[in-house]
Parts: structure tokens; sequence; C-alpha cells
């Protein structure tokens, strides 16, 4: 099956091959897998390893305003294996640590020294404080690609970002990382609530009929368990 939905940062799809197997893995992977990074290596880099800052900084904006209140809503947790882990990731420390202050005054979080420009305080970090840039860990730029990151930053391309990118092949181990297997199928809340609502009227007849046949109210539990 092919899902197509629209966000705020555009339109997203998702390809699987099979139907999302309950309610509660449609709500959390649906953006998710579709969102999964895909061998992207940032361009505009800025650190080691090439990294990009940036697109490391809107990719952290866009998963903590779309994707975390998926699971928050839903009182889980992101699995450990989900490429969508915020933390630990590159520079997830000095973006906390970063203080605008104006337009023209980025502070530093660990030794307060102030700068006009925000790059000039990404090269703080690398130059005086090295150990607070988790080399090695997840890099989040690589998640722009398919994030949207350069909607935010380039409007004029947006034209481009409208056709989806979605590729079922890449996209199906990635999102097994992201699903939470505690869950409830679809089909059984609908069987419940089916259930309930037939009870729900079972009920109601009785008693109309009841009323009807001027059974008194003191016989009207006997007759609805006997008529059960």
């Amino acid at each position: 099956i092919e899902l197509h939905f629209q966000t705020s940062i555009g339109p997203f799809c998702l390809s699987v091959a099979r139907p999302l197997p309950s309610a509660r893995q449609l709500a959390t992977v649906l953006i998710l897998a579709a969102l999964l990074p895909i061998g992207y290596r940032a361009d505009d880099s800025s650190g080691s390893d090439r990294c990009s800052r940036q697109k490391s900084k809107e990719a952290l904006s866009i998963i903590e305003k779309l994707i975390l209140p998926i699971y928050e809503r839903h009182s889980a947790e992101i699995p450990p294996g989900c490429l969508f882990q915020p933390k630990p990731s590159r520079y997830y420390d000095n973006e906390k640590r970063t203080f605008a202050n104006s337009v023209s005054n980025w502070q530093c979080g660990y030794c307060g020294k102030s700068f006009y420009r925000e790059s000039s305080l990404w090269n703080h970090y690398e130059r005086r404080h090295p150990e607070t840039v988790a080399n090695g860990t997840a890099c989040l730029a690589d998640a722009c690609p398919l994030l949207r990151c350069r909607v935010l930053s380039l409007p004029e391309n947006f034209d481009f970002w409208r056709q989806a990118l979605c590729k079922e092949a890449q996209m199906l181990p990635l999102m097994e990382k992201c699903i939470i297997p505690r869950a409830i199928s679809s089909q059984i809340w609908k069987v419940i609530l089916l259930v309930l609502g037939l009870y729900a009227y079972y009920i109601f007849v009785c008693m109309h009929m009841c009323d009807l046949l001027g059974v008194p109210r003191e016989s009207r539990h006997y007759y609805t368990h006997k008529r059960r």
C-alpha cells in the first residue's frame, strides 16, 4: 500500500508491502518511516566528518516539533535502534548549550563567551570545546533530504520537494526499528466497539420491550438475563 499525507513542511509518502499491523504502530510509524534518512551526507559542513551543523540544527528542530510529540501522545519512547533518536547525536549537546540572546549575540553555554554570528560560535565549539562534539554518533544532517530541511531555508526550491521520496526497499528495514511492539490491532478495536455497540443496542431494545409489555422494574433484570 502507499500512504500519502501532508504536513506543515510538505507532502510525504510511505510505501509498504503489507498493511501496518496495528493502530498505534500506524500512528507512530506513519510519519517516522517516511522520513528516515537514506545514505546522505551534508555538503556544507562545519565540523569533523563533514557533518553540517546548519542542517543538523534544522533536522533536530523538525524532529522535536513533528516526531517526538507523536511518541509522547502515546506515552511511548523512541526505540533505541530508531534513527530518529535526537540524542546521542553529533551536535545535540552543543545545540542545547547555545543561547541566542539576540540576532547578533550568540552565547556559549560552556564558558559564557559571546559571538556576533552563530557560525563563529560553532567554530568556537570545535576549537575550545572539542570534547563536547560527540564524534562517531549519528549525524542528523543525514536526514535532511527526507525531512525537507531545504524547504525551511530555501523556499524557492519548494516545487522540487513536492515530489515524495518513496523508496520502499530502503524504507521497510528502517521502519521496523521505529515500531513500538505493544499495541492493539485496529481490527481488534473495531470488534470491541462493535460488541459494545450491539450490547448497548440490545439493552435498549429489551428495556423498550419491557415498557411495552408492562414488565415491572424489579423483574426487568431477570427478564433481560433470561432473554440473553
